[in-house]
């Protein structure tokens, strides 16, 4: 039986673009189901998700005037990661519960945006300590 979190806790965008997003699409496509129906809370590290808002910020048509679900730019996916990346902002956008995580001497350098989860229920927001207690 499948946990009742499905976590991808990566050491942020330092080993890159394509490992972040190979493993969290391959995650998905292989658990995702109980992350959509809302019987798993999908868990990130917040540096991982600035990190893909930053990639879907990059392939995104303009946001503006733009409300609901938004569309990546119809251009042929020509690489593996696109594809991915396509992926993996669908099945965010439906997404019901997400906790995010910030591991301990972990400083963010900007805001975390959570502008992909269209469909968002439940957002718990941990900073990590050793007993690992919500903020």
């Amino acid at each position: 039986m499948l946990a009742s979190i499905i976590s991808i806790l990566m050491a942020g965008c330092h080993s890159g673009q394509s490992t972040l997003v190979n493993s969290l699409a391959t995650l998905l496509r292989n658990h995702g189901a109980s992350v959509l129906d809302g019987s798993s809370t999908l868990t990130l590290q917040a540096d991982s998700l600035q990190h893909l808002g930053r990639l879907f910020e990059q392939y995104l048509l303009s946001r503006t005037h733009q409300h609901g679900f938004l569309a990546l730019p119809s251009h042929p996916a020509d690489t593996t990661s696109l594809l991915q990346l396509q992926f993996l902002f669908d099945v965010l956008q439906k997404t019901v519960s997400l906790k995010l995580i910030n591991p301990p001497g972990s400083r963010l350098q900007s805001v975390v945006k959570i502008f992909p989860f269209k469909s968002l229920k439940s957002l718990e927001v941990w900073e990590e300590h050793l007993c690992h207690s919500p903020l």
